[in-house]
């Protein structure tokens, strides 16, 4: 009650219950949790983020829309939703949060790494630019992130140059560990380059994440033609 920046009790139950891997009581402490705090964007943002990781991709966008209702400055509930449209792969929505995001802060690596992903999964050869000159700025800024290189990476794939996709991602695997949106970014263009034996071991870590995983159905796809 001092605080009001810490999570309801109902809330840290959900959560708890969560790690313990239980979410059947996680489910009920979370519904719990939305019920005593309606207006609470945490308790909404915290109930979405458990939706996203138990692949309730509808629940998490009403729950992440609506702590953008109670709270239209969030930043942090903006780029949540952004997330959801990813993994959703409805890329213009995704692209209208993130956008919204950059422009609120436009320091925020995450806004404008995940704009960079929303806007070269689209046709429009304007925005596949703009996703270029995002994901190159990101790179020149933060040469040791994983994280950056693999959407540089990502992006020149999707683009075409395949070579440079592969150098780029190749060096992504020395800056640290690897996501499983890396490993899949890898994985396709090792393939493309005749690595099979890579590429499948890439996929079998990346399929053996528990972390939520946006890629994971088009791992699934690949991993099985790869393995035929």
């Amino acid at each position: 009650k001092l605080d009001e920046n810490v999570l309801t009790p109902e809330a840290q139950l959900a959560r708890f219950y969560h790690e313990f891997g239980d979410e059947a009581n996680a489910q009920i402490w979370f519904n719990n949790a939305v019920k005593v705090a309606p207006n609470d964007v945490r308790t909404r943002l915290v109930t979405a983020q458990w939706y996203l990781e138990t692949n309730q991709l509808d629940k998490a966008t009403e729950e992440a829309t609506a702590a953008t209702k109670l709270d239209p400055k969030s930043l942090e509930a903006k780029l949540f939703c952004g997330v959801v449209a990813l993994f959703k792969k409805d890329y213009k929505s995704a692209e209208t949060y993130f956008e919204q995001a950059h422009l609120q802060s436009p320091g925020n690596f995450a806004a404008s790494n995940n704009l960079a992903l929303a806007l070269i999964e689209q046709d429009d050869e304007n925005k596949r630019r703009r996703a270029l000159e995002y994901a190159t700025a990101n790179a020149r800024q933060n040469p040791r992130s994983t994280e950056a290189l693999s959407t540089y990476g990502w992006v020149q794939y999707k683009l075409g140059n395949i070579d440079e996709a592969d150098r780029v991602l190749q060096a992504a695997t020395k800056t640290g560990a690897l996501s499983p949106d890396t490993a899949y970014y890898l994985a396709v263009v090792a393939a493309q380059k005749g690595r099979k034996d890579q590429a499948v071991q890439l996929l079998g870590a990346a399929m053996k994440a528990t972390q939520p995983f946006s890629q994971r159905q088009e791992a699934e796809v690949l991993l099985k033609q790869l393995t035929q």
